[in-house]
């Protein structure tokens, strides 16, 4: 059983960490505490510990501060940042922080940070607010709005193909946005059902623009490429031809293509192109005319089938 020092010194590992700022008193027999995963489980239980933040102590993480905000758990992680939810410690308010890998070269920061200048240009409904960007002893984290819901691809995966009305209104909300980033000069450049998340009333919140590219912006390196062997510059089952053949000379067009795409997914649970290589999808996209959707789903407005026709048209 922990003696009473062990428990004080579980106790200032966890306030140190910055975890929480006390710890309350460990119910009515705290000598029965056999272990520091055992204390951990106990604040989980009482919900003064996310079970992420037992785990990472577990681990022997000793900090969960991040500038003024307490890190509760991680949303995802990719090759140049991680995202976490986390809390202001005074405010309480909760957001999403996309936090830069500390040893990234200069050239993936300058894409970080051309990130952040996109993301505060936008101000719109259906696209996350940006709240600030910081550095914390040399690292860059950027304060994002947190979005409660589900992505598009997590939505068709739990549940099926959308009903027709339902897909086309995530894709009308999804196509206001980007008509707010275009009238900036602002492309998305990789729109996707991931990217896509959709909150408990219905509202559309576009995700991601860390591949967004600034309109005639100067740009003087290679496509973005990443250690998943199936995203380039985007990710294949929704980029547009001209975005693997000429990434450094696309417009917003390119979004409106992979809206098609989203859509068709929407609507019939797989991309247009969902079968075969990394190359021969691609290959597709240039040259392959999608099948119909309505060829599956009768049910779809030939008016639908058109727009996404139309979207897709190469």
């Amino acid at each position: 059983m922990a003696s009473e020092e062990q428990l004080k010194q579980w106790q200032n590992r966890l306030t140190s960490a910055g975890v929480l700022e006390t710890v309350p008193a460990i119910g009515d027999h705290p000598e029965q505490i056999a272990s520091f995963s055992q204390f951990l489980g106990i604040l989980v239980e009482q919900k003064l510990l996310t079970a992420w933040q037992a785990e990472q102590l577990a681990k022997g993480r000793t900090s969960f501060l991040i500038g003024k905000y307490r890190l509760l758990a991680e949303l995802g992680r990719g090759g140049m940042a991680q995202v976490f939810l986390a809390e202001h410690v005074t405010m309480e308010r909760r957001v999403a922080i996309k936090l830069l890998a500390s040893d990234l070269p200069q050239a993936a920061m300058d894409r970080f940070l051309a990130e952040v200048r996109a993301i505060a240009a936008l101000d719109h409904p259906n696209i996350v607010h940006a709240y600030n960007v910081d550095n914390d002893g040399g690292q860059y984290y950027l304060v994002m709005e947190f979005v409660e819901g589900k992505t598009l691809d997590r939505i068709v995966q739990d549940s099926g193909p959308l009903p027709w009305k339902r897909a086309a209104d995530i894709a009308r909300q999804t196509a206001l946005g980007l008509s707010c980033a275009h009238a900036k000069g602002i492309i998305h450049c990789d729109l996707k059902p991931a990217n896509i998340i959709v909150n408990p009333e219905g509202v559309v919140k576009i995700l991601d623009l860390g591949l967004a590219r600034l309109v005639n912006r100067d740009r003087r390196e290679p496509p973005t490429r990443t250690e998943d062997s199936e995203q380039v510059l985007g990710t294949v089952d929704y980029m547009a031809p001209e975005l693997a053949l000429s990434p450094d000379q696309v417009d917003h067009r390119v979004d409106i293509y992979s809206l098609g795409c989203v859509l068709y997914y929407a609507l019939l649970g797989s991309p247009p192109f969902p079968e075969g290589t990394l190359a021969e999808r691609l290959l597709k996209h240039q040259v392959a005319i999608p099948p119909d959707p309505r060829a599956r789903r009768p049910d779809i407005p030939q008016s639908l089938a058109d727009i996404i026709h139309r979207a897709l048209a190469k």
